[in-house]
Formats: structure tokens, sequence, C-alpha cells
């Protein structure tokens, strides 16, 4: 699959020198390369990624989308992304599969609700659609949910923000290959970074499995592998580390989950996909 997929961003040569090697092929690192290419006319940029382009967190998550945070950093930075989702398809001329459903994060005291009213009034002071709602709309939304009051954790009401969804993770690793591709961008699949040489303070080069790379610039865009790969090559500490979570999924079903759905009192949260 991954080798048919290629011909979206081809197979370019290692080339001995770059303006900028990222290492890491996932999210970050190729929307960084494209962005490089797009905005800022840095064409020759090489993308390094040890396996395959997706391999790690952006190829294993459950894509879900949002802008309901709490500060104003993050709902600015959320907010932008969350707008941008449905223009990438165009731009990138690739299908990222973008399901404006909603979220609906359910509270299940008192106080959860009195947290989920203060993000409320943060999201919408930034013009963020979210709202609270009570049980009975919660029910509405989601007609599986129980809300009675005989069981662990009953809910008392939600925080339901319209604008949120969920993208499809693969296909937005594969589109925004195939723009940055399209734009002179380099990505090396099955290439190891080894080393980063330093002379007086400056970056010269990156060592590699292939051969070594000259430039002045590198991102470490490695994600749950980039603490270790600063500390090993570079000796600088991140406050970087990695957690396992689990997820499940079913065999497709017919529709019956409308909304992603989470809740805080059961560490959990749910959507379904377009495929069921």
């Amino acid at each position: 699959m991954f080798r048919k997929s290629e011909r979206l961003w081809g197979k370019a040569p290692l080339m001995s020198d770059y303006d900028a090697v990222i290492i890491g092929g996932g999210l970050h690192g190729l929307a960084t390369a494209y962005y490089l290419a797009r905005n800022h006319g840095m064409k020759n940029i090489a993308v390094i990624e040890k396996r395959h382009i997706g391999f790690g967190g952006a190829g294993r998550n459950t894509a879900i989308v949002r802008a309901n945070q709490r500060t104003k950093e993050n709902l600015s930075l959320y907010k932008e992304g969350l707008e941008l989702w449905p223009k990438l398809t165009a731009e990138l001329d690739y299908n990222l599969m973008f399901y404006n459903c909603g979220n609906l994060n359910l509270a299940h005291s008192e106080a959860a609700l009195s947290a989920m009213r203060m993000q409320v009034a943060s999201a919408r002071f930034f013009g963020i659609e979210s709202h609270i709602a009570d049980p009975k709309e919660c029910k509405e939304l989601v007609p599986a949910l129980n809300i009675s009051e005989d069981i662990t954790y009953p809910i008392f009401g939600g925080m339901y923000h319209p604008p949120g969804g969920i993208v499809r993770h693969d296909a937005v690793v594969w589109g925004l290959a195939k723009g940055a591709a399209k734009l002179g961008v380099h990505i090396h699949q099955g290439t190891e970074v080894l080393g980063i040489n330093v002379e007086k303070g400056k970056i010269t080069s990156v060592e590699t499995d292939q051969g070594t790379i000259s430039t002045p610039r590198v991102l470490n865009a490695a994600g749950g592998y980039s603490a270790s790969l600063s500390y090993k090559m570079l000796g600088i500490h991140l406050p970087v580390s990695v957690l396992t979570i689990q997820a499940m999924v079913t065999q497709p079903l017919k529709p019956l989950l409308d909304h992603v759905v989470s809740s805080g009192a059961y560490h959990c949260y749910a959507n379904q996909t377009l495929k069921g």
C-alpha cells in the first residue's frame, strides 16, 4: 500500500546538500516542510524518515480535531487549525476526509459542569462556537446515552462544540507529502539519522545510513522519539515523555454515533468513522 502511494510524492535521490533537514515524516515534519516551501520559498528541503511516513503518532491516533481548550494561546492555535482542515483538501488536491460532526464532552458532576462553563466562556470570547448542553440535549445529540441518575457516573450535562470533528490521519499524511513534494521537497523513507555534526555551536551536517548531508538547519520532528534523539545526538534534554494509550477498533457498524463523545470520568472518548 505504501509503495503504491509513493507515486504521490515520488522517490528523489538523497542529495549531499540541503537548506534544511527535517527528521521525522509525521504530520509535524511534513506540514513544516510543506509550509516552508509554500510560504517561505525554501524548496531545497529533505524530510528524513527512518521507516515510512506516518509510522509514529501521525498514523496511530483517533484523528479528533477541536478548538474547545481553555487558554488563549491554545484557543487561538486550535481555532486556526480547525478552520484550516476544510481548506486543505482543495489546496492539496487530496481528500483529507474531514468530517464536521461536532464534539460532545460529558460532565458527570457539578464541578465538571462548572469547569465546562468557564471553557465555553473562553471559547466564545475568541469567537468559537460552544455551549452547555443539559442532559436532555445530550440525549438528543447521542440517543444511545443513558441519562438516568442511578448509574455510576450520571450525566449532569455536557459541552457541545459543533465545529469539531474527525479527519482521516493517513490521508493527511499522504496529502501533505504530495503537496510538499510538488513544491520540490524531497521525502526519504527508510533512511535513518545516525548523528548531527556541530562546529562552533552551529549545525553543519547530518549523518544518515545513506550518506552525509550538509545543512545549516535541522528540525527534530520525531515525535515520541525526539527526546532520545536530541539527547543522544546533541546532549539536549527535552521535556518530552512517551505515554502508551490504548484504542479499540470495532468492526463497521450501522450509523450509531453522529458526534465525537468524550468522558473524563470514564477516561475515554468515542467516535464513528465514515466507514462505520
